[in-house]
């Protein structure tokens, strides 16, 4: 049992357990229901620009526009083509088009309008949870068993710039390199990385060094989840369980939205907790959302703190007004 189990209390032991604000959340007014021909299911990504919604469904292979009041829906781009970025699981607003990752030919792809006006190959040997532009850089936390895991890609001057490192003290090779597999985001100061299968989060300074790091499993409320994620890997020498549907970083905060991976609950993700990556990362807020028969799987940011939420059990998007 050791083998596995210390080097994971080594890596999620840096973390303190503090007092943290708690809200219960119910759909705001402006909440709108899909025309009744529009038919969401497996979403894997969404985002927000202008009174529009950019949805990509990996299950079903096609990504499109949804306008905000969810009436009206634009399917986008040409599977008899064969630069047809397949399986989407990422897309992003960008200038006056958007940048969409296929899983299937490990690639981003520029759209403009209709077409695809740029392509960049990703070299991982796993696909990618998210990708984040900002400043013309698109940055990526890929696996390779060959360099390092983060990915800073410029694209005026198409270099890249590779940072960090894979574990080296786990009990597999898999482990070693899975287990950084990241939620990838760029902030005012540098990067942040969020580890969904071991509960980790990570902040990296404009020079490429690691800075502060917090892990959700040692915060309060955790540890039976903690007890049981350990026993799984104990278990398994390939098992990944995610501890993060999705998140968002806005404002100096980063919004975690959480399977709870407690064995005695459900693990239906519609707890969000919010975590201050302004300076030292510190968790400040736990919010539930709707009911508890309700599943939300991804969401995006609409303006100030007002977010957007897929809801997988109706096939609908609920908004919800976080407290400051």
């Amino acid at each position: 049992m050791k083998r596995i189990i210390v080097p994971i209390l080594f890596i999620l032991g840096s973390c303190t357990t503090k007092e943290i604000k708690e809200y219960s959340l119910n759909p705001i007014s402006n909440s709108a229901q899909l025309n009744d021909e529009i038919i969401l299911a497996g979403v894997s990504s969404l985002d927000y620009e202008h009174g529009k919604f950019l949805v990509t469904e990996y299950d079903y292979d096609r990504f499109y526009y949804l306008d905000e009041d969810l009436q009206t829906s634009v399917e986008l781009g040409n599977p008899e083509n064969p630069d047809f970025p397949s399986f989407p699981t990422d897309a992003n607003f960008y200038d006056n088009g958007f940048w969409i990752y296929s899983s299937e030919k490990r690639s981003l792809n520029l759209f403009n309008g209709i077409d695809i006006s740029k392509s960049i190959l990703v070299d991982s040997d796993s696909q990618l949870k998210n990708f984040h532009i900002q400043d013309d850089k698109i940055l990526f936390s890929r696996v390779s068993f060959e360099g390092k895991p983060f990915v800073l890609h410029d694209l005026k001057s198409n270099q890249r710039t590779y940072f960090g490192e894979y574990f080296k003290d786990q009990r597999t090779p898999f482990f070693n390199h899975y287990f950084r597999d990241s939620f990838s985001f760029i902030t005012e100061n540098g990067f942040v990385f969020v580890m969904p299968y071991i509960g980790l989060i990570q902040k990296y300074d404009k020079s490429f060094i690691l800075a502060d790091e917090l892990c959700l499993l040692n915060e309060s409320g955790f540890s039976e989840a903690k007890k049981w994620v350990e026993l799984q890997y104990e278990k398994s020498d390939n098992t990944l369980i995610s501890m993060f549907s999705d998140c968002q970083v806005v404002d100096g905060s980063l919004f975690l939205l959480t399977y709870d991976r407690n064995p005695n609950s459900p693990v239906n993700p519609r707890y969000v907790y919010e975590i201050d990556i302004s300076n030292s990362l510190r968790l400040k807020a736990k919010y539930s959302l709707g009911s508890d028969q309700e599943y939300f799987t991804k969401f995006a940011h609409i303006e100030s703190r007002r977010f957007a939420f897929y809801e997988f059990q109706t096939s609908s998007i609920k908004f919800f007004q976080f407290f400051e």
